[in-house]
């Protein structure tokens, strides 16, 4: 049932707002052979909208806390199944690469886009 849910999210977003082409301008700090600054642009896809990525780490966060709930619940169970332990350590790592992606999202357009796209990319696959 949750991957039917991020399927039927993926659709929608795909449907609703598809993926564009978008350049960003950077003015660098090497001079071209006028005097003037160089421009370096990047291109890459993204929605039209912040909503979609702000609707996904909800759901990122309502799972996680759905997790600590089954976690906290599970603690005075046999101990051939008690695995809370295991599941908040889990919970605490995923906790974090939560918050990194969320920190990225909400700063990510103050830092310099040099090597932004390839920090993006790596911390959004953990």
């Amino acid at each position: 049932a949750v991957m039917a849910c991020v399927v039927v999210y993926l659709i929608v977003w795909t449907a609703v707002d598809p993926p564009a082409k978008q350049a960003e301008a950077v003015l660098t700090d090497a001079v071209n052979d006028g005097g003037g600054g160089k421009v370096q642009t990047f291109h890459f896809c993204a929605s039209s909208t912040k909503y979609w990525h702000i609707a996904s780490m909800a759901y990122l966060i309502v799972l996680l806390l759905t997790a600590t709930v089954l976690a906290t619940q599970s603690r005075n169970v046999d101990a051939g199944f008690k695995e809370s332990k295991y599941l908040a350590a889990m919970i605490y790592s995923h906790f974090l690469f939560v918050l990194l992606r969320s920190l990225m999202f909400f700063f990510g357009g103050k830092v310099v886009k040099n090597n932004w796209g390839v920090v993006v990319a790596g911390v959004t696959s953990i």
